[in-house]
């Protein structure tokens, strides 16, 4: 993962659906100092400090983003089946083409995405 690469969110509860759009910014790997989260992050995560001090017993990666918007119409698991794509499992990469097919069905605002995926 890089800077400038599209993430999509998915929520799994209360309905299964891609939701979001973001842009990474930037993206650090094996963080194990709970304070370096902490103290640099503090503002931009949705954790409590129990929470971090807890990920970070194993290494970690942090994964800044820029929200773009969400999904005008949500993408379901059952929709995304139908295109072949399967359900998310934790951070996984797309091709180009379920990409565009993701855009698509779910009508993303993509005046704010420039991408050459």
């Amino acid at each position: 993962m890089k800077t400038g690469d599209i993430l999509l969110f998915y929520k799994t509860r209360p309905h299964k659906c891609l939701t979001a759009v973001g842009v990474v910014e930037t993206v650090t790997y094996d963080i194990t100092d709970p304070e370096d989260i902490l103290s640099k992050y503090q503002r931009r995560t949705v954790y409590d400090r129990e929470e971090i001090i807890d990920f970070v017993k194993k290494p970690t990666s942090l994964i800044l983003f820029l929200h773009v918007g969400y999904f005008k119409a949500f993408p379901n698991l059952k929709i995304l089946s139908k295109l072949d794509i399967s359900a998310p499992q934790a951070i996984s990469e797309i091709s180009s083409d379920e990409y565009e097919r993701i855009k698509e069905i779910g009508d993303i605002n993509s005046k704010f995405i420039i991408s050459d995926i």
